[in-house]
């Protein structure tokens, strides 16, 4: 698997596939054979096909948010960056998982795409590259 990052996305080349839908939107209108989705701005879930790899994500971006390309993150306000959200949960599609909250997190970590702290990340950092280098 070779990885491509650009400032916009982390771009996977392979088999693997990303389908993009939409959660959100009235509680009724909702998929009712799903637990209920939690509460954040996206959602990937990766299907496993054989050991820890997968072939298929299924990203989901929440419409009960309001989406912006300016950089405005805003969790109070519900107004998030869809750069920055993107890049997070395709950081989820090629592997990535949230950095560790046991213990003091390097700076490195903390401004790493996969941190979900409502800063904008629009692009991925050296220790995102570091993680997808470890991967594949």
């Amino acid at each position: 698997m070779r990885v491509i990052a650009t400032y916009l996305a982390i771009c996977v080349v392979a088999t693997v596939r990303v389908l993009v839908t939409r959660i959100g939107g009235p509680r009724e209108d909702r998929d009712t054979a799903v637990a209920r989705w939690p509460d954040v701005p996206g959602l990937t879930i990766n299907t496993p096909s054989t050991g820890a790899t997968h072939t298929t994500s299924l990203v989901s971006l929440n419409s009960d948010y309001t989406w912006n390309t300016s950089g405005t993150m805003n969790q109070s306000q519900r107004k998030t960056d869809v750069r920055t959200v993107a890049v997070h949960e395709i950081g989820h599609s090629s592997g990535l998982h949230h950095p560790s909250v046991c213990g003091a997190m390097t700076q490195a970590e903390i401004d790493s795409a996969m941190n979900p702290n409502w800063v904008t990340k629009q692009s991925i950092n050296s220790d995102d590259k570091a993680g997808i280098g470890l991967l594949y």
